[in-house]
């Protein structure tokens, strides 16, 4: 429906859940807008390799990110003749002067008391989610698997650490972060300049 909005003038759509009667939008964008989605369902997947441009992924291992790409690039591949265009993944960082400040830092804040109210309703949510694999109650303290990518180290570790998902396909890094403002400064300053924009263009 969105596709013919953007290359139609007017468009008419009759489908299962919404209807259009020669909508007109303009101006029309000067390049296709890229699509995004995120599912790990079965159904969930194949739906998004017929639609979208871009494969948003929780937060993995090397190996789990891997095989999110190889899995979705074969879907599109067979639908459409061409490769997903885009790999995003959500990911916590914690970046110190040592390993081991940032280790005690990553330990502070998933010390939590697992009957706290914060975690009542873990179980529900993993009974009536369908995810890929089980969600640890530490993994949930942080939300969308940013623990898996183990992001947390010295910068250098870090930095290291993001040329590898850009080798194994990651285009696009959401990173988490808290305090927000504090440390993405640091992120900023210390993590970006050892990973130039063009290591992750080049995954692509």
């Amino acid at each position: 429906m969105l596709n013919g909005l953007w290359e139609h003038t007017p468009f008419s759509f009759d489908g299962a859940h919404y209807s259009l009667d020669g909508t007109i939008v303009e101006p029309k964008p000067s390049s296709h807008p890229v699509i995004f989605a995120g599912g790990e369902s079965e159904a969930g997947r194949e739906s998004i390799a017929g639609f979208a441009d871009a494969y948003v992924m929780h937060g993995g291992t090397l190996d789990e990110v891997r095989a999110n790409v190889t899995d979705m690039n074969a879907r599109s591949e067979r639908l459409h003749g061409r490769p997903i265009a885009e790999f995003g993944m959500p990911a916590y960082v914690i970046v110190r002067d040592t390993e081991a400040e940032a280790r005690r830092e990553l330990e502070r804040i998933t010390t939590v008391d697992p009957d706290s109210p914060g975690y009542a309703s873990f179980e529900e949510f993993q009974r009536n989610s369908k995810l890929s694999l089980e969600l640890t109650r530490r993994e949930y303290s942080v939300g969308t698997r940013g623990l898996r990518p183990d992001l947390v180290g010295t910068a250098e570790q870090v930095a290291e650490r993001i040329h590898e998902y850009a080798d194994a396909g990651i285009t696009l890094l959401l990173v988490q972060a808290s305090p927000l403002d504090e440390e993405l400064e640091r992120i900023a300053e210390q993590v970006f300049p050892l990973v130039p924009q063009r290591s992750l263009a080049a995954a692509r």
